[in-house]
């Protein structure tokens, strides 16, 4: 199942191929990865394709809020980056958090460890400074999607 690329910029609309590797009896759960480096959004789209979760990207803050807002209730988790192109993070995260309160929000950043975002009071859930272990990633967001 391939992971799909959404971007304000028609010119990266194209599906980014990764192989699948669909673990039994895990039931798909969408994830929305809102995430400008297209290095961190394809290892983390592999990473959790491997372990079962459908994965769309999209490579800006406009371009996420948008395939947010098409069906909001599709997505388990969203991922998103603090600083984007086009909306920031911080908008993303309280717009998301009003339209959807319970929807589990995690902010992967570069910022300096320290740094007060105020994700938190935006209703963001976990705030992880890149980079993030894989186990940390995964153990987490199972608890979460299935809390």
């Amino acid at each position: 199942m391939p992971s799909y690329l959404v971007s304000a910029n028609k010119t990266r609309m194209n599906p980014i191929h990764l192989k699948t590797q669909v673990l039994p009896g895990d039931a798909k759960h969408h994830i929305l990865h809102i995430e400008d480096d297209p290095e961190v959004a394809g290892s983390i789209a592999q990473l959790l394709e491997a372990n079962g979760y459908e994965v769309t990207h999209a490579a800006d803050g406009l371009s996420g809020l948008l395939a947010f807002k098409q069906n909001p209730d599709q997505w388990a988790a969203v991922l998103v980056d603090l600083t984007l192109p086009h909306v920031s993070g911080n908008s993303l995260l309280k717009e998301m958090h009003r339209t959807r309160p319970s929807l589990p929000l995690i902010v992967l950043t570069g910022a300096a460890p320290g740094t007060n975002l105020d994700v938190y009071e935006q209703g963001a859930v976990i705030l992880w400074h890149k980079p993030v272990s894989a186990t940390e990633l995964l153990e987490n967001l199972k608890v979460l999607i299935h809390s």
